[in-house]
């Protein structure tokens, strides 16, 4: 089973590509399972919390453990843990967290990481910021200042990965060339490791 996340800021295309993707695959006879809008589940009132972020991640976790639990070729996020480290770290600088928060913080964001290296296969960083109009959609930040943050906290933690672990960058076309480029990525991947099963 390949793991495949999308990650970066808001409005950059993740969830769409993810799920055109998601089609592309399944037309060519892949089993793919699709994890989306997570953060959706959650009152928007509780962003910028950290409470709000510990259930974000919990729940991500959770819907990756399912997916394992089952025979899939591609299990494909449209976000990561990665990302709930990303704002994390933004809200507790612009929220000014008590102690407390910082503490879990940290502790919330080693775990993001952590579950990142060890459950994903490639990550697909959307670099959509320039390309992409934020659309207010009563829940995702809407604006530029933001959007540009969270992009400079990926690009920083996205280095702390393993070689291992390929980070592919994506700069946004239409939403069907951006899912087919990522597709050809995915299935190169696929064939890699068939490769590689083979030959064992």
């Amino acid at each position: 089973m390949l793991v495949v996340g999308f990650t970066g800021s808001h409005c950059t295309g993740k969830t769409t590509t993810a799920t055109i993707c998601e089609n592309m695959l399944k037309r060519k006879g892949y089993r793919v399972y699709l994890i989306k809008k997570v953060v959706r589940n959650l009152d928007r009132n509780e962003l910028g919390t950290i409470e709000a972020q510990m259930k974000i991640h919990k729940m991500m976790c959770d819907e990756l453990i399912k997916a394992y639990k089952s025979m899939y070729d591609v299990v494909i996020t449209d976000r990561t843990p990665l990302d709930v480290a990303y704002y994390t770290l933004y809200y507790l600088i612009k929220h000014e967290w008590d102690e407390t928060s910082l503490r879990l913080a940290q502790k919330l964001i080693q775990s993001n990481i952590s579950v990142t290296k060890s459950l994903y296969d490639l990550i697909i960083l959307m670099d959509g910021i320039d390309t992409i109009p934020i659309v207010d959609d009563g829940f995702r930040l809407t604006d530029n200042h933001s959007r540009l943050c969270i992009d400079i906290i990926a690009r920083i933690i996205l280095r702390t990965l393993p070689d291992d672990i390929p980070v592919y960058v994506v700069k946004p076309k239409s939403p069907e060339e951006t899912a087919k480029e990522v597709v050809y990525v995915i299935e190169k991947m696929l064939k890699k490791y068939e490769c590689e099963l083979s030959n064992e």
